[in-house]
């Protein structure tokens, strides 16, 4: 299941950003992300026992641009809020288009940068895509 939403530290953004994602271990394998400018909150049940965490965006190590190869010879590309914790990482975005995916990692990593002020934990520069692919600047 492809995210509903996108990542929104934005400034002005009033009103949490809600993501439903897929969640293997969930029940109804599923889970409901909320991403606010001072929180991101994840809803999901197993064995049906609700749990509910809520962490500062700071908690997060930065945003990432993961790209993998279709067996036709096309790319997907997902952008995801890292975390050391693999059950705590949020999907923001997944796509089969370069361009948008590009965006949205450049967007979110420069938002998360302004708002953390950290240059170590997010990366500057955008990811180098294998040699044969699609190029990862759109003409940018």
């Amino acid at each position: 299941m492809a995210p509903q939403a996108s990542f929104s530290i934005a400034p002005g953004a009033s009103a949490p950003r809600r993501i439903e994602a897929a969640d293997a271990r969930a029940d109804g394998r599923r889970r409901i992300v909320l991403l606010g400018r001072e929180r991101i909150e994840i809803a999901r049940s197993v064995g049906g026992v609700f749990m509910h965490i809520a962490l500062a965006p700071s908690a997060y190590s930065g945003i990432v641009l993961r790209l993998s190869e279709h067996s036709d010879g096309g790319f997907h590309y997902e952008v995801r809020l890292a975390h050391r914790d693999p059950d705590l990482a949020v999907t923001l975005l997944e796509a089969d288009d370069d361009c948008e995916a590009t965006a949205e990692w450049r967007l979110r990593a420069r938002l998360a940068s302004d708002r953390d002020r950290s240059l170590e934990k997010f990366p500057r520069r955008a990811p180098q895509a294998p040699s044969g692919s699609p190029d990862p600047f759109c003409g940018a």
